[in-house]
């Protein structure tokens, strides 16, 4: 056949196309295909060819990328390989040896010295100096609770612990605007007779909440809500009481309790305190992010650890200054077992209790009680050096009195 019967493209292309077929039969094809591939083998390990100029632009290429990571000084071979270069013509090879111990301990050592450890292990350096500034950081806003002593992390102002507050009681009154009963009524009354006692007498403590910080503007709002078994105070004074938690409290000194506890959260600045706490987990969980650990493990580690054993710290300190404050507002501190003991309607198994322990944000009900009977002895001096039980008695005596003039007035008419 003639080359100029047809363009040599074209012929050239059918002959690709035909060794294709072949090929893809494996026609007559196999022991050529066989030799040429030990022929390529053994010229190339006899290195009789030179490298191609992509092989060479490979070479070249991984060259200066280890030189810019810094493994191509002797002081920091890739860990735990040491990396052995075999020169030739045409060709250079490179092979990668298990290294010693001792050689391995002497080059981080070497470049611990020279100082290029920094750039072979940029990771641990950058965690290094964030934990560093972050230890200095929270070292430097460590305070102490004014009415227990107890040393906390704390970098939230006044101000904006109070500007929190307001945003959060306004959408609270947006949330229950029908709901909140009016003041002549019957659970009103109550609320605001028992919330202007455990309000006067907690003002000692409201002084000295924090430096700088102005007097509670208190407000009281009772939500009628039955199921709601609830009580809580924003900061700045602003105390919610659901009517579901009445029966449970059974009288005022029940009632007064509840509110006391929840009016030591805002004299102890708790929840300054939690939105502190919550920059440290925020922290917490980039640093173990860098490290290399999953983002959702180091969330639920750092939760475990941290959060919620400070929330039941936190629900601690709040029992024990409420029971001073009741108190010291002249009512009975072992009415506070008794409520927390209605409190309890659960009566769970050692484990599951165990269990509710580690995993809750307040402690459990056994615990509290016995915390409470521990401190019971500091309550009841303070309950009796405010002549308290004479005060109570001569009040008991007005509140009969009062019943008594109305039971008759009612009977006349």
């Amino acid at each position: 056949m003639k080359l100029g019967a047809m363009p040599m493209q074209r012929y050239i292309a059918r002959q690709i196309c035909g060794v294709w077929r072949m090929y893809q039969r494996r026609v007559s094809l196999y022991p050529y295909h066989q030799c040429v591939r030990s022929f390529c083998q053994s010229a190339f390990a006899r290195r009789q060819y030179p490298r191609t100029q992509g092989q060479q632009f490979a070479e070249l290429l991984r060259q200066r990328m280890e030189e810019q990571l810094g493994r191509s000084s002797p002081q920091a071979k890739p860990y735990p390989y040491r990396r052995v270069v075999r020169r030739g013509q045409p060709f250079v090879r490179t092979e990668y040896s298990k290294a010693r111990t001792s050689d391995l301990i002497h080059n981080e050592s070497r470049a611990w010295q020279n100082g290029s450890w920094t750039q072979t292990h940029p990771r641990i350096v950058l965690v290094g100096l964030a934990a560093g500034g972050a230890g200095v950081y929270y070292v430097l806003h460590l305070e102490q609770v004014p009415s227990t002593g107890r040393w906390r992390f704390m970098d939230v102002s006044p101000m904006q612990e109070w500007k929190m507050g307001e945003e959060a009681y306004q959408s609270v009154m947006r949330q229950y605007s029908g709901q909140i009963l009016p003041s002549w009524t019957s659970a009103s009354t109550q609320v605001n007779r028992v919330a202007k006692r455990i309000i006067r007498a907690c003002e000692a403590m409201d002084a000295q909440r924090a430096e700088g910080a102005p007097p509670s503007q208190w407000t009281v709002h009772v939500v009628h809500e039955p199921r709601q078994k609830n009580a809580f105070v924003l900061p700045g004074g602003h105390i919610f009481v659901f009517t579901g938690i009445l029966p449970v409290c059974e009288n005022d000194a029940g009632l007064a309790t509840v509110m006391a506890h929840e009016v030591a959260h805002q004299i102890a600045r708790h929840s300054a305190e939690k939105m502190a706490g919550s920059k440290i987990l925020m922290a917490g969980a980039f640093v173990l992010n860098l490290i290399g650990f999953d983002i959702g493990l180091s969330q639920i580690l750092l939760n475990l650890m941290l959060s919620l054993p400070n929330s039941r710290k936190i629900e601690s300190e709040a029992d024990e200054l409420g029971l001073r404050i009741m108190s010291q507002a002249c009512y009975d501190p072992r009415q506070a077992v008794r409520q927390r003991m209605n409190a309890d309607e659960t009566h769970d198994g050692r484990l599951a209790e165990s269990a509710k322990q580690l995993l809750s944000t307040h402690p459990v009900n056994s615990h509290r009680i016995a915390n409470i009977e521990a401190w019971l002895p500091d309550a009841e001096r303070i309950y009796q050096a405010n002549h308290c039980s004479s005060s109570v008695q001569a009040l008991q005596a007005m509140q009969s009195v009062g019943r008594g003039n109305n039971i008759s007035t009612s009977a006349s008419a």
